[in-house]
C-alpha cells in the first residue's frame, strides 16, 4: 500500500521504484479480454462493472468470491474457465513464457497458470493449468495468546494461514489453510474431503479449556475447528442461510466459553448464527433485520459488534446506534436501546463480567439495566482486563505523518484511576493487541508490516502535571485522569450526571 516494487522472477530480487512506473503498468481494461493466440481471456468474476463482488456463476460451491477467468475461442464460443484466488482484481498474460498471472487480494497471492497445456487439459479443465500461487506478503490481522504463553498469528493476506508460536521454545506450527493442502483441489470444495483451515479466515477464539481453537472462513460461511495440540482441523460448523441471497462474508465471533457456545456474525445480512463447540452443531440464528444492511459487496465488517456475558450466559449485539441483548439460550431479544454512539468499527464492545460492565466504545454500561455509567477519558474503547489488580487497558489509534503510518497509544487505569500509557509508532492502518497477564507483557499486531511486536506491562509513561507524557523514573506522580463512573455522591461529576442534571452536589 503505497508502495511499488520491481520484482526480477529470475533472479529473485525486488527493488523499489516509483509509484507512477506501477500506475502506469497496471491493465486499464479490467474486464476486457487479452488475446493470446487464437483464444480470448476474460476475467468475469466481478461482472461487468466490477459492483457485484461475487462471480457471475458464483455458489458456495466455489468457496465463495473466487476470480473466473473466461476462455473464448476466435468465433467467440465460451471453451473453459480458469478459476484463480479470492477478491480477484486483475490478470495479465507474459506471451514469451505463455504464462497467465492473476492476482489474488483477499489473500495476498498471485496465481499463475501454463496457457501452454490449454488444449491437452481441455481449456483448463478443473484448473489443470494452474501452476501454483506466490505469496506476496504477509499480514498480522490478529494475535492472542493462551494461558501458557503460546501466541497465535492470524495470517489472512499471507496465504491464509495461522501460526501457533512459543515464544521461549521459539517453535512454528504452521495451520495451513485448504487450498494448499489439497493442492488447489479445494477449489471445488465437493471434490476434496479433506480437512484445513478455509480461505481467509476473519476470527478466531479458544475454548475454555484451550484444547480448541474456532476459526471462521469468511468465505466458507464456516467454523473451523482446530486441535490446538496437533495444529490439525478436526471438524467443520457449517451455517445455511436460506431465507436470504448470500451465504459468505461471515466476519466477526465471540464465545461463551464457560459452555463452548459460539456466536458468529454476516454483516451484510444482519445475522447472528449460534453454534454448540461441544456437539460441533449449529443451535440456529438471531435476524437483525429483514433483508441484511448494505447491498454493497464486502462493505459489512465492522458495522455488527458482539459480546457475551459468561456469567449469564446473554449476547450483547451492537449496531447502528442499538444495543441489544439476547437471550443465549432461546435467543430472544430482552432489552435494546439507543444510544448516541454512532460508530462503525471492530472490537468496539467488551464486557467485565465480574464487575458488571459493559464497554461500547468509550463508554461505560450497566450490564443488567444497560444504563451508561461513565466513559474512559483515554483511549477510543476497552482492550483488557486484568481482574486480579483491577485493572482496564484502554487504547486509540492515532493518524501520523506519513500516510499509513499511525501511532497506537496503550492506557492502564487501575481502580478506575489513570496509572500509566505506552506509546507505539510506525505501525500500519489496522493493528490489534493481546494482553497476557501471566508473563506481564501485551503483544501488538501490525496487518500492514505483517509483524508482532512485544512489550512489557511493567514499562510505559506517565502524565506529568502538565499532561505531557514522561519517562517513567519509578517515582510516584498524582493521577491525573481516571475512569469516570459517575454515582452521585461520590464526588465526581461524570459525564451522564453533568449532561442530566441528575447530580446538583456533585456537578455543582
Amino acid at each position: 500500500i503505497g508502495r511499488c516494487y520491481l520484482i526480477d522472477p529470475v533472479q529473485r530480487k525486488a527493488a523499489q521504484v516509483d509509484k507512477t512506473i506501477c500506475e502506469n503498468s497496471v491493465p486499464r481494461d479490467k474486464g476486457g479480454p487479452k488475446k493470446w493466440g487464437n483464444y480470448y481471456f476474460k476475467e468475469t468474476g466481478y461482472g461487468a462493472a466490477g459492483s457485484s463482488g461475487f462471480p457471475v456463476d458464483w455458489s458456495q460451491d466455489l468457496n465463495g468470491a473466487y476470480g473466473v477467468i473466461e476462455i473464448y475461442d476466435s468465433s467467440n464460443n465460451r471453451k473453459g474457465e480458469i478459476i484463480h484466488g479470492p477478491d480477484a482484481l486483475y490478470f495479465t498474460i507474459d506471451y514469451k513464457t505463455n504464462k497467465l498471472y492473476a492476482t489474488n487480494t483477499g489473500d495476498g497471492s498471485i496465481s499463475v497458470f501454463d496457457l501452454n497445456k490449454l488444449e491437452d487439459t481441455n481449456y483448463c479443465e478443473r484448473n489443470s493449468c494452474w501452476i501454483k500461487d506466490i505469496d506476496i506478503g504477509n499480514s498480522a490481522d490478529e494475535v492472542m495468546v493462551d494461558s501458557s504463553g503460546n501466541m497465535y498469528v492470524r495470517n489472512r493476506l499471507g496465504g491464509s494461514t495461522i501460526y501457533k508460536y512459543n515464544p521461549p521454545t521459539k517453535d512454528f506450527v504452521v495451520i495451513d489453510n485448504e487450498k494448499n493442502v489439497s493442492k488447489n483441489a479445494a477449489i471445488w470444495n465437493d471434490n476434496w474431503s479433506g480437512m484445513a483451515l478455509g480461505m481467509w479466515p476473519t476470527d478466531m477464539e479458544l475454548s475454555k479449556d484451550e484444547k480448541k481453537l474456532y476459526v471462521l472462513s469468511h468465505y466458507g460461511a464456516l467454523i473451523d475447528v482446530i486441535d490446538t495440540a496437533t495444529g490439525k482441523v478436526i471438524n467443520k460448523i457449517k451455517f445455511t442461510t436460506p431465507l436470504k441471497p448470500r451465504t459468505d462474508s461471515i466476519s466477526v465471533m465471540t464465545v461463551d466459553k464457560r459452555r463452548d457456545r459460539i456466536f458468529c456474525v454476516w454483516p451484510e445480512l444482519g445475522v447472528v448464527g449460534v453454534a454448540d463447540g461441544a456437539s460441533n452443531k449449529v443451535l440456529g440464528t438471531i435476524d437483525l433485520t429483514q433483508y441484511g444492511f448494505d447491498k454493497a459487496a464486502n462493505a459489512g465488517p465492522g458495522q455488527i459488534n458482539l459480546a457475551v456475558d459468561e456469567k449469564s450466559g446473554k449476547l450483547y449485539v451492537y449496531f447502528s446506534g442499538k444495543l441489544s441483548v439476547f437471550n443465549g439460550d432461546s435467543l430472544s431479544e430482552e432489552n435494546e436501546i439507543m444510544t448516541a454512539i454512532s460508530r462503525k468499527g471492530e472490537l468496539l464492545m467488551r464486557i467485565n463480567s465480574d464487575k458488571g460492565r459493559l464497554y461500547l466504545a468509550n463508554k461505560i454500561f450497566d450490564l443488567n439495566t444497560l444504563s451508561e455509567t461513565g466513559s474512559i477519558q483515554k483511549g477510543e474503547k476497552a482492550a483488557a482486563f486484568n481482574n486480579k489488580n483491577n485493572a482496564v487497558y484502554s487504547g486509540e489509534l492515532i493518524q501520523s505523518t506519513p500516510k499509513f503510518k499511525r501511532t497506537l497509544k496503550i492506557y492502564e487505569y487501575v481502580n478506575d484511576t489513570y496509572s500509566k500509557e505506552w506509546q507505539i509508532d510506525g505501525l500500519g492502518e489496522i493493528v490489534n493487541t493481546s494482553f497476557d497477564f501471566n508473563n506481564n507483557v501485551f503483544y501488538v499486531a501490525d496487518f500492514l508490516s505483517g509483524t508482532v511486536k512485544k512489550y512489557s506491562l511493567s514499562a510505559g509513561l506517565v502524565s506529568s502535571d502538565s499532561g505531557t507524557p514522561s519517562q517513567d523514573s519509578g517515582q510516584t506522580r498524582p493521577p491525573r485522569s481516571r475512569i469516570t463512573i459517575g454515582k452521585c455522591g461520590d464526588g465526581v461529576c461524570g459525564p451522564v450526571e453533568k449532561e442530566k442534571g441528575v447530580c446538583p452536589r456533585d456537578c455543582k
